[in-house]
């Protein structure tokens, strides 16, 4: 399934046409959508946002379990990828998306090559863990 946004948003620019990695219905019955952005956030987008440019869910898992028993549809290749998720809020985790995006072949932005590949934002995340470490060793 995949979706073509309305109007320019600020984190959906790089792609005509975003992936639709998981989607479900809400409590209060209406749909919603987790689509990542282009910073591999994975957002809950409504469709008054966006227009369905392919509306197949064939590549789909139905995991209403991740919905507390509510109808929930994921990617099957994140389904794949994601065995550790116990319920939909904790789709979003860039550290653990790395691999499903790079299979995908997702585009890189810029700000996200600026930020998160940076190698001293690396360094300095893998300093602060040490540091936490370090600290959580000793008490």
């Amino acid at each position: 399934m995949k979706v073509r946004f309305k109007k320019d948003l600020p984190n959906y620019k790089n792609l005509d046409e975003y992936l639709v990695i998981a989607l479900g219905l809400h409590i209060n019955k209406e749909r919603f959508y987790l689509i990542a952005d282009d910073n591999f956030t994975i957002g809950y987008v409504t469709p008054k946002h966006f227009d369905i440019v392919d509306d197949t869910t064939d590549g789909y898992v139905r995991r209403d379990d991740l919905n507390s028993g509510g109808e929930f549809y994921l990617e099957s290749e994140m389904n794949h990828s994601r065995k550790d998720l116990k319920n939909c809020w904790e789709i979003n985790n860039p550290y653990e998306n790395v691999s499903y995006f790079g299979d995908k072949t997702y585009p890189v932005s810029v700000d996200y090559e600026k930020s998160m590949l940076n190698e001293d934002n690396k360094l300095s995340r893998i300093e602060g863990a040490l540091l936490f470490i370090d600290q959580y060793l000793y008490e």
